[in-house]
């Protein structure tokens, strides 16, 4: 009980501090960036990246350094599987294992993911 109450704490305090983090960007650009960044914190993961609607495609408005060659790229949304499983699962969808495939490709190839 006490291990998920020091999580749960953990947690609201993170958020916390992202909210106040927010307040400090005027543009648009820079609350995006901020939001990868936290999220990459958060998760632990050096890939993240934040992809906006625009029809029936989805295009990367913020990326850690890792992929941020990716920022501007447009993807169908029927080939956006792994943004998709988020999108219906309503929860952030992980792939350890494709680390190898995301830095080891040029950005072009990766629409598709």
């Amino acid at each position: 009980m006490v291990s998920k109450l020091k999580i749960e704490k953990e947690r609201v305090s993170a958020l916390y501090s992202i909210a106040l983090d927010l307040l400090h960007h005027q543009s648009l650009e820079d609350v995006l960036k901020t939001i990868v960044y936290r999220a990459s914190e958060l998760l632990d993961s050096p890939i993240c990246f934040l992809d906006l609607v625009d029809g029936d495609e989805f295009v990367i408005q913020a990326a850690t350094p890792m992929v941020e060659s990716y920022i501007g790229m447009r993807v169908p949304a029927e080939k956006a599987v792994l943004t998709g499983l988020a999108i219906r699962n309503r929860t952030p969808d992980f792939k350890w294992n494709t680390l190898v495939d995301w830095t080891s490709q040029p950005p072009s190839a990766k629409a598709g993911t």
